[in-house]
């Protein structure tokens, strides 16, 4: 693969999004490259986009009042090093040291703590490393280095994975920083997605409109991702529900999976993870159609939790 191409490709596939918010408030936001001819490297292009997804985000979440984003590639000895830096307000050297932490995050109930943890995670994997330097009020550069193979190598013809046309998905979770990485992931494959913070604006939604699929966190304030997942069953049984959550693997272990939930991811969940539940569930979708009327005119009312409310 070719590592300019997935940067590429990930500036294009999130400019609306940060260019449409940074618009609402009256920022503006520039992307300057310096990319060099560099030469093809192994690595997973859908994982590598995740990386630069989460950081160009964090870019712009620490230019609030706008800035610009600089990326340079280069050849250098036996790897590509990458830098990726912005204008942005910086970090604390505490803030430095504790970046890459799982769950560590200075956003508060908007961040998760995942963004750079799993980016790191995946450089790792690809047998790379990631440097960070920032300052206050003076920036952050991120610099990645990976490995550039001994023997000259060729793009490979791999078989494409088969993907589902693109649905309507609403994503619930309380986290804002999951509800963006998860869109981003979904936005990969066209999909389009609406979000909502917890499971009442869920249900006004699923409400309002249409959806094909639903996401949602399983751990949220009030209603759990498993109260709204037995009301969008009520409402429409052969909707398909996937859950994200920390504890995937005990909950399928020990029986306790909800039956009103189709399939279940683990958190973090990467693209590959939500690509293959959704084909798992694309079956329903099909009989869905088969079942339900394209738009009916009358929905069932909410399941008995909203009812009781």
């Amino acid at each position: 693969m070719d590592l300019n191409d997935v940067i590429e490709q990930a500036i294009s596939r999130t400019a609306p999004k940060w260019q449409s918010e940074a618009d609402a408030a009256g920022a503006s936001i520039h992307i300057k490259k310096d990319l060099d001819g560099i030469p093809l490297i192994c690595g997973t292009p859908d994982e590598l986009r995740e990386v630069f997804t989460n950081l160009i985000f964090n870019a712009v979440d620490a230019m609030p009042e706008g800035g610009r984003i600089f990326f340079r590639s280069r050849e250098v000895g036996k790897h590509i090093r990458l830098e990726m830096s912005d204008t942005g307000i910086g970090m604390s050297e505490e803030t430095l040291r504790n970046c890459m932490e799982p769950f560590f995050t200075t956003k508060g109930k908007r961040g998760s703590g995942l963004g750079l943890a799993m980016s790191y995670g995946i450089i790792r994997r690809h047998g790379g490393s990631i440097e960070t330097k920032s300052k206050p009020n003076k920036g952050t550069t991120f610099t990645i280095y990976l490995p550039v193979p001994e023997e000259v190598i060729e793009p490979a013809d791999v078989e494409v994975e088969a993907k589902v046309d693109p649905l309507r998905v609403l994503v619930v979770d309380d986290h804002a920083a999951i509800r963006e990485i998860v869109s981003a992931y979904l936005a990969e494959d066209r999909h389009t997605v609406e979000t909502a913070a917890d499971a009442r604006e869920a249900m006004a939604k699923f409400r309002s409109d249409r959806f094909d699929l639903v996401i949602t966190d399983r751990a949220m304030p009030e209603i759990s991702g498993d109260e709204l997942a037995a009301s969008i069953k009520e409402m429409e049984p052969n909707k398909p529900v996937i859950m994200l959550t920390g504890f995937a693997d005990l909950l399928t272990e020990t029986g306790r999976r909800s039956e009103n939930v189709d399939i279940i991811v683990s958190k973090p969940a990467r693209l590959e993870d939500l690509r293959k539940a959704i084909l798992k569930v694309v079956p329903k979708l099909k009989r869905r159609d088969s079942h339900l009327s394209a738009h009916s005119s009358s929905r069932p009312a909410a399941g008995s939790f909203f009812k009781r409310k």
